[in-house]
């Protein structure tokens, strides 16, 4: 507060105000103090200001280089990821004993963040619509989508969510998380490898997964439990 004071005071009233002062308030002209009549007698009645202006300038200099460095030494968070849908896919491979059948889905988006400094803090979430459904067979498409596997009308979701994330090496890890198919949730531990550049990170990941674990249990005997999984998802920075 004083040194605002003394910074009104230094730069003094012109010619014109002491003017305009004495002409519109004649009867308190002379009651004002003459330090700030005459700002000439400030630098003798206050001859350390000079001090106090400087100080302020180092101030002032001193908190701004203060504020730069504490930006630059900043601890890194967690940056939000956006999916790339035209790069990214979901594909499965459905196997029996005398062939297999491929398939996927086409509409799906994700929650991610990716902490660069500390991976482990990255997190992942997944969220398929079931009737972007696709196969390599019209008809079994259509089977695929009805109650005896995905029940695509009353499921239209099927979600993941990072719950751990395991880092293996620099460019590997392991995505612990719960995944809810079919109105069931199971922990599911997800290999993947990462792919760092300038314009985004890729994850990819090729897994089993145990369709019966989730109630889908049609064709058991005839069709394999396990349902080989391919996902590549391309995230811009």
């Amino acid at each position: 507060m004083k040194m605002t004071i003394f910074l009104v005071l230094a730069s003094g009233p012109s010619s014109q105000d002491h003017e305009f002062w004495d002409r519109k308030r004649p009867h308190r002209a002379n009651s004002l103090p003459k330090c700030y009549n005459r700002p000439k007698r400030l630098m003798r009645r206050y001859p350390n200001f000079l001090r106090y202006e400087g100080f302020l300038k180092m101030f002032v200099r001193y908190f701004s280089l203060l504020v730069v460095l504490s930006w630059l030494v900043a601890p890194a968070f967690a940056q939000t990821l956006t999916l790339n849908k035209e790069k990214s896919k979901i594909d499965f491979v459905g196997k029996k004993p005398d062939g297999a059948h491929k398939g996927g889905f086409k509409e799906f988006k994700t929650e991610a963040k990716a902490d660069m400094d500390a991976p482990e803090k990255s997190s992942l979430k997944l969220e398929i619509d079931t009737t972007s459904l696709w196969s390599d067979d019209a008809k079994l498409t259509e089977h695929l989508k009805n109650p005896d596997f995905f029940d695509v009308r009353k499921y239209p979701k099927i979600t993941f969510e990072t719950t751990k994330i395991e880092v293996n090496g620099d460019e590997t890890a392991t995505l612990v998380g719960k995944l809810t198919m079919l109105d069931k949730t199971a922990e599911v531990k997800v290999p993947c490898k990462t792919s760092l550049s300038d314009s985004g990170i890729v994850l990819t990941a090729e897994f089993k997964l145990d369709r019966t674990k989730w109630g889908m249990s049609y064709g058991k005997g005839k069709i394999n439990d396990e349902v080989d999984i391919t996902a590549n998802l391309h995230f811009n920075r």
